[in-house]
């Protein structure tokens, strides 16, 4: 049987301290993975790292501002996405530049998504807990076939790694987050006023349930006021919603917030 082909899109900026190791890890795999990098106007060596271990660079213009959690950022990525189309992928993975992984992530993760028919699926963080539907951005593995159902990209606005998923469900397609198929992140995860202030536009565009909202919000500002409180002005903003998903979404996080109470009354 023939080995399935992958490509892996890899947005980067800056990132000479922690892309090597990256691109490394995916160069390892112990199924080949065709590596695009899209790099974001660096002024490092970040071109110079990656053109040691990727098949495509691509250049972008130079920039001074952070576009992190806007819609530039999809916006990136779909650049890559349709130089990864001219390959005729079976998969298409996405990574953050800070990943490392181990040398049969793609190989288990493209297994368990053949196993269970899973459309978009990834492994998690050594170290994360995550609860379904949270499937990763980074580390993601999408069935090409299905993603250029939707277009083979993503949409420019916020939320957008989540709309895939959740378009998924809504055609009662199968998706997967496995957390014995773990990644490592070469960096911490931080949380701040402006990615939470993003994260609620996300919610916003994507019709998340306003009662669901409210709770994260309050988990969140729990720990920091600051943060619960940026990502409840981030909702109130004006964003342009989904209109395919964001009915089904309100719906679908309204059963999940069910099915959690009854299981903690009985």
């Amino acid at each position: 049987m023939a080995k399935p082909k992958i490509t892996c899109v890899i947005p980067a900026r800056n990132e000479e301290s922690v892309i090597g190791k990256c691109l490394g890890s995916l160069k390892a795999q112990s199924l080949k993975v065709t590596l695009i990098l899209v790099n974001d106007g660096s002024t490092d060596n970040t071109r110079k790292i990656a053109e040691a271990y990727t098949d495509v660079v691509i250049d972008l213009p130079t920039h001074k501002e952070s576009r992190i959690g806007t819609p530039w950022i999809p916006k990136i990525l779909n650049i890559g996405f349709s130089e990864a189309r001219k390959t005729d992928p079976d998969y298409l993975m996405v990574s953050g530049a800070d990943s490392y992984y181990p040398s049969k992530y793609v190989e288990k993760l493209v297994q368990r998504m053949k196993k269970h028919g899973d459309v978009v699926a990834s492994g998690t963080f050594k170290g994360e807990r995550t609860e379904f539907p949270g499937v990763r951005g980074s580390g993601r593995i999408f069935d090409a076939e299905w993603f250029e159902t939707i277009g083979f990209r993503y949409p420019e606005n916020y939320g957008f790694e989540h709309y895939p998923v959740y378009r998924a469900l809504m055609e009662g397609r199968s998706v997967g987050v496995y957390g014995d198929i773990n990644y490592i992140l070469l960096r911490p995860t931080i949380m701040n006023s402006r990615k939470a202030f993003t994260w609620g536009k996300g919610m916003k565009a994507l019709g998340y349930n306003p009662v669901y909202v409210a709770g994260r919000c309050i988990l969140y500002g729990l720990k920091s006021p600051k943060i619960g409180v940026s990502m409840f002005s981030g909702y109130l903003t004006k964003v342009e919603k989904y209109g395919d998903i964001s009915t089904f979404v309100s719906a679908y996080q309204a059963r999940l917030m069910f099915t959690r109470v009854k299981s903690l009354i009985f």
